[in-house]
């Protein structure tokens, strides 16, 4: 139920635990772990999202940033200033997301990027997961600073009657002009298909899945069908 941050680097206090963090989207869950019934056959995951760790420009101070998520435990994520970890406290926890019918168990890993954009330069990449409440592939961006959206690209794939669940998995983001911001956006779904999405636009209101048919989103390539 805790995301735990420890002193790897002095060997004298070497796994010394500095700061530990709840969500509050499990804190209705923390009893379970004080049950007199509670064990490895009926373990419920709580926090278990593979945390992502980067240094971001915000307020023109370099700062280091946590990305974690519920993982198999929920569908959450959350971003905290770690640049001080001796000194953590709750003025450190920067945002917290969750409550969204496009994010489902938040098993993929979130990055946080430099973009083309001036209005928001650095933002959070987040896969929507699995077994959202509206069953499609969606990328979310938000700003790694407030937590606000910034683009919600919706691939338009699965959540109906013939396909009820699809997800997105973890991003892979690549600069291809070598500026270090990004520029295009990798990630699969589902049911086989590899998403392109473009960011190279200074306006983030541009931003958007790269192909489209008929105003309808198409993958850059599907790996299976049934056809």
């Amino acid at each position: 139920g805790m995301m735990h941050g420890f002193n790897g680097s002095d060997s004298a206090n070497l796994l010394r635990e500095v700061f530990a963090y709840v969500p509050s989207m499990v804190y209705d869950k923390l009893n379970w772990l004080t049950s007199p019934n509670y064990n490895d056959t009926n373990h419920r995951f709580l926090v278990d999202g593979t945390p992502w760790v980067g240094d971001a420009k915000l307020d023109g101070s370099w700062k280091s940033i946590l990305l974690g998520t519920l993982g198999g435990g929920g569908k959450g994520v959350f971003a905290l200033d770690v640049t001080q970890p001796d000194s953590f406290d709750a003025n450190d926890v920067l945002w917290e997301f969750s409550d969204d019918p496009d994010l489902g168990y938040t098993l993929p890993h979130p990055t946080l990027v430099h973009t083309n954009s001036t209005t928001y330069p650095w933002v959070a990449i987040i896969a929507n997961g699995y077994n959202s409440t509206n069953g499609r592939a969606v990328l979310l961006i938000r700003d790694l600073k407030t937590g606000v959206e910034v683009a919600r690209l919706d691939t338009k794939a699965g959540g109906n009657t013939v396909i009820p669940q699809n997800g997105l998995s973890t991003p892979l983001v690549v600069d291809i002009d070598d500026d270090r911001q990004a520029d295009v956006v990798y990630a699969g779904d589902l049911l086989g298909n590899l998403w392109k999405f473009d960011l190279t636009s200074s306006n983030y209101l541009d931003w958007q899945v790269a192909y489209t048919s008929g105003g309808t989103p198409k993958p850059l390539f599907t790996a299976c069908t049934s056809a």
